[in-house]
C-alpha cells in the first residue's frame, strides 16, 4: 500500500541517516535525507537554486575579495601577482597594477567604507582602492595629515574670568584649558594653539570665562575658528565662530557650555615609518590600523568624525 505524506517545511535541514529511525525526533519531520541544487527558504519551502555563468578565466593562485558599494553595485576583487583584476557579472570591468606579490596577497587584510576599500600588509603602506564617481578605479598610498590646513593663523589665547549674578563662595577648585583652530570652507582644520590654565575657585556656570583668540591672514575661504575644552587630558569642542575676511580676533563667553565628547582636537600623525600595520577596521567613526611587527598589540585611530 502507498502511503501519500505532504511535507510543506525543510528548515529542520539534511538529517542523518543515523536518524531516519527516529520518529520521536522533532526535526525528522521537517528534515530532509539529501537536498542538492535547491534553496531552503526561510519560510520553510524549498526553489531551484540559481544558476551561474562564466564570466572569465581565474589566475592561478589568485585571491577574491568582495567589493559591495550598494545593494545594486558588487564587485569580485580578484589579488594576483602584483595585479587586482576587477569582475562583476560581464566580465573584467578594470585591471590595476599593485606591488603586493603573490606570497603576499593571503595576508593582506582589508576593510570598506562606501566606494573605499582599505587595504594593509605589514611589508607595505596602507592603501585605498577607489572607484569613482566617473567608473575609474585607483590605487594609492594612503595620505596621512591629508585634511590638516596648513598656516598659521592663532598668534595667542587668552582667558578671562567674570563673575556671575548667582556666584556663591563655595570652593570647586578647578584648571581649565582651552584650545582653538580654524577652519577653511573644504572642512580642513589647523592644528590647535592652547591656551595656559586658569583657575577658578568655584563652578565654571558661576564664575564664567571669556575666550579670546588673536587672529591674523583670515582669507575669505577661512570660514570657522573651532574652541574646545579641556576634560579629562583630551580636548573636546564646545563652540564654533564663523570668520570673516581680514577678522583679528574670536571669543565666546564659557558659562558651562556642554561639550561635545564626540569631537576632539587634531593631533598630527607621523606616519608608521618602515613598519606597517597588519590589520584595519572601522569602529565608532574612526579608521584602526594596529599591529606592526614591533608593536604588535597596538592600535591607531583616526580623529573623532567632525
Amino acid at each position: 500500500m502507498t502511503i501519500n505524506k505532504t511535507q510543506s517545511s525543510f528548515v529542520g535541514g539534511i538529517i542523518s541517516t543515523e536518524m531516519m529511525g527516529r520518529v520521536d525526533y522533532e526535526k525528522l519531520q521537517s528534515g530532509l535525507r539529501q537536498c542538492e541544487n535547491f534553496i531552503v527558504r526561510p519560510v520553510g519551502g524549498v526553489q531551484f537554486a540559481a544558476g551561474t555563468k562564466y564570466v572569465c578565466d581565474a589566475v592561478a593562485d589568485s585571491r577574491l575579495i568582495p567589493f559591495s558599494e550598494s545593494k545594486t553595485v558588487s564587485y569580485c576583487l580578484e589579488f594576483s601577482d602584483k595585479k587586482i583584476r576587477v569582475i562583476d557579472d560581464s566580465g573584467v570591468k578594470a585591471e590595476i597594477t599593485t606591488t603586493y606579490t603573490a606570497a603576499e596577497i593571503q595576508s593582506i587584510k582589508y576593510a570598506q567604507f562606501q566606494n573605499r576599500l582599505y587595504l594593509t600588509h605589514e611589508n607595505h603602506k596602507p592603501a585605498v582602492l577607489v572607484h569613482g564617481a566617473t567608473g575609474a578605479w585607483t590605487l594609492t598610498d594612503m595620505t596621512f595629515n591629508g585634511s590638516l590646513l596648513s598656516g598659521t593663523y592663532i598668534s595667542g589665547i587668552t582667558l578671562k574670568s567674570g563673575t556671575h549674578s548667582s556666584a556663591s563662595t563655595a570652593v570647586n577648585y578647578d584648571k581649565w584649558q582651552y584650545a582653538v583652530s580654524v577652519a577653511d570652507d573644504d572642512g580642513n582644520e589647523t592644528l590647535a594653539v592652547k591656551s595656559a590654565y586658569l583657575t577658578n575657585d568655584i563652578s565654571l556656570s558661576q564664575q564664567p570665562i571669556t575666550v579670546k583668540a588673536t587672529l591674523k591672514g583670515i582669507t575669505a575661504n577661512i570660514t570657522y575658528a573651532y574652541f574646545y575644552r579641556v576634560q579629562g587630558g583630551e580636548f573636546y569642542f564646545v563652540q564654533k565662530i564663523p570668520l570673516t575676511t581680514g577678522q583679528t580676533e574670536a571669543s565666546f563667553t564659557d558659562s558651562g557650555l556642554t561639550l561635545d565628547t564626540t569631537k576632539s582636537i587634531k593631533i598630527p600623525f607621523t606616519d608608521f615609518d618602515s613598519e606597517y600595520p597588519r590589520a584595519v577596521a572601522f569602529f565608532n567613526q574612526r579608521l584602526i590600523f594596529g599591529g606592526t611587527k614591533t608593536y604588535p598589540n597596538d592600535i591607531w585611530g583616526s580623529n573623532i568624525g567632525r
